[in-house]
């Protein structure tokens, strides 16, 4: 798994519609990240109202110079893998090769599995692959070359999973792994994440074991957050990715005291777990 998934911030959608702003932009808390030894910080898609996460992220990729800028998208929300494969290649160029792309699912809808596994397996081809013809239920290219190119061959590192339990026994993972996802994003408990683990190694194939990363908000101070971080790692998580909980952002700033309390924990966990 790509170092730079080990410890990723996720910065909730932006809203203009809030009456007053916050006292930190974009940029400063990005740059903040880095000083505390985020590997990614994430930019999510939200509903109608919020803005693109795509034009955020290549604002970042120029004021930044180390941490990975990665765009979470949900494709029921309507962005086509081509879209989403030059909008991410285009970060990467302007990054200098530090992208990164997630696809997510609340995982409520019957369809949700295979509109997310199609749609990653499209993804990871366009950003692998020099043409690309594929069809399936949801989504169609045909002899479609993705430009411009990602910086390196492999592509950025695409991760996929839902926003709600983790993939467990009871929830197919295979269309995910069978679509060339460098991670599983997971959620929930310890137990929660040591079954998704057994369940992610058990249909993984020989020398092409995918990662585990555990999303969601970590509790009380640095301290108390390290040790949670340390379980969820001895419970199978290779990474984690913190969500900057949404009072923290107040229209397009945010509230400085609280996100320095978020990165005051993330510094205290850099490098856990792994």
């Amino acid at each position: 798994m790509h170092p730079a998934l080990r410890l990723g911030l996720e910065v909730p959608p932006f809203s203009a519609a809030a009456e007053r702003e916050g006292e930190m932009s974009l940029r400063e808390v990005a740059l903040a990240a880095e000083d505390a030894g985020v590997g990614t910080i994430w930019l999510s898609e939200g509903g109608v109202g919020s803005l693109d996460p795509v034009p955020l992220a290549g604002a970042l990729a120029r004021v930044t110079t180390s941490v990975t800028i990665g765009v979470i998208a949900r494709p029921s929300h309507g962005r086509h893998p081509s879209v989403l494969a030059r909008d991410v290649s285009t970060v990467d160029r302007l990054s200098g090769g530090r992208a990164a792309v997630g696809l997510v699912e609340d995982g409520g809808a019957p369809s949700d599995l295979e509109r997310l596994a199609e749609a990653v397996g499209i993804l990871h081809r366009l950003l692998t692959e020099s043409e690309v013809t594929a069809a399936g239920r949801f989504y169609e290219v045909a002899e479609l070359t993705t430009r411009p190119r990602p910086v390196t061959p492999a592509g950025p590192p695409v991760v996929a999973g839902f926003l709600g339990p983790a993939v467990g026994d009871a929830e197919p993972a295979e269309p995910l792994l069978e679509a060339g996802t460098d991670a599983i994003v997971a959620c929930g408990s310890e137990d929660e994440v040591a079954r998704a683990r057994r369940r992610v190694d058990g249909l993984a194939t020989a020398g092409a074991v995918p990662g585990l990363l555990w999303r969601g908000g970590l509790p009380g101070g640095p301290e108390e957050a390290a040790r949670v971080a340390s379980s969820l790692g001895r419970a199978g998580a290779d990474g984690l990715i913190v969500t900057l909980e949404r009072p923290a952002v107040r229209g397009l700033g945010f509230v400085a005291s609280e996100v320095g309390r978020t990165l005051e924990t993330l510094a205290a966990v850099a490098g856990s777990p792994g």
